[in-house]
């Protein structure tokens, strides 16, 4: 179980950039997205 415990706060900070990564990513899409249905 203690190797599990520092599993997880090992691939915690991982887990934050790939969300913060995926909402970029999103955002970036949308606004395409968008720019499209306007024109």
């Amino acid at each position: 179980m203690k190797y599990f415990s520092d599993l997880v706060v090992a691939t915690a900070g991982e887990d934050l950039v790939l969300t913060y990564a995926n909402m970029a990513l999103k955002t970036q899409v949308e606004k395409l997205l968008l720019s499209h249905q306007n024109k």
